[in-house]
Order: C-alpha cells, then sequence, then structure tokens
C-alpha cells in the first residue's frame, strides 16, 4: 500500500514552500535557490499558482538561450502547464507523474492553495524506504519459519 501525499508531507523534515513572482527576474530565482538549497521555486500571482521554475529551466532557457539573466523575468522561462497532485494521492501516483511528464517536482495543491512542493528525492527516498519495509517483514517471515540465510 503506497503512502499518501499527505503523510509524506507531514514527514518531511522541512515543509517550507519558496514562492517567487513571476515578475522577478532569473538572477533573482537562482539566488533563491541556491541559497535556500532547493531546485525549484512555485511561481505566483495574486497568490494563486500559475507556474514553476527550476534550475534547470533557469540555465536551459535562459543562460543556453543567451538570455541576460538580470533582464529576463522568471515569467518568460516558467513551465505554466503545472502538473500538479493531492494531498489524497499517493506516493506511487507522483512517481507516476514524473514519470510520464519527465519532471521533478510535483506542487501539492488542496483545492487552490499550495500545500507542497514534492521532488524527485523526496518520492524515491519514501519508495525505497517502503521497499526496504516490505524487505524486512518478508525476511523476518523467512526466519520466522527456519529458513537459513543461503535461501
Amino acid at each position: 500500500m503506497s503512502v499518501s501525499v499527505r503523510t509524506l508531507l507531514n514527514e518531511k523534515v522541512s515543509t517550507k514552500i519558496f514562492f517567487i513572482s513571476k515578475e522577478a527576474t532569473i538572477f533573482e530565482a537562482i539566488k533563491t535557490m541556491v541559497t535556500e538549497d532547493i531546485g525549484a521555486l512555485i511561481v505566483v500571482d495574486n497568490n494563486v499558482l500559475v507556474g514553476i521554475v527550476s534550475e534547470r529551466d533557469c540555465s536551459r532557457k535562459g543562460q543556453l538561450e543567451g538570455r541576460d539573466p538580470h533582464l529576463t523575468t522568471v515569467g518568460e522561462i516558467m513551465v505554466t502547464d503545472v502538473v500538479i497532485v493531492t494531498p489524497t494521492e499517493t506516493i506511487n501516483d507522483c512517481m507516476a507523474k514524473m514519470k510520464k511528464n519527465n519532471i521533478r517536482h510535483l506542487p501539492v495543491l488542496e483545492g487552490k492553495k499550495v500545500v507542497g512542493l514534492l521532488s524527485m528525492k523526496d518520492v524515491v527516498y519514501d519508495l525505497l524506504t517502503e521497499q526496504q519495509h516490505k524487505i524486512n517483514i518478508l525476511e523476518q517471515r523467512r526466519s520466522a519459519k527456519g529458513y537459513g540465510a543461503d535461501l
């Protein structure tokens, strides 16, 4: 049984969400991501999600296309077709969406309110933890039945 997004958010060490305006510059976005040691920012306009911008967006759509990071706005490079999850979805749902859309960050929305941001690292760590738990249970059952470690 896969863990819910709500449970994962409750277990995260850091639940702080970082927002940026679409009028901010690429430089400001990069500076925030470096300072906060994060890989993406939620882009808002009047407290409503309008996009997401990642380090990859800044490097690929900014620097590699020759845009001036001090003059180019986040709104010019952000992803506007944002894939989201809700707190009731599962971690398996998150992984499927990330894989299908080739993305590394998923905003979590409850109604129209952003309540979290999950990274690929969050999702993979949780899936690995779940798998290790299942392995431990199987090993305990095997030991309880008297099977040797060489099986």
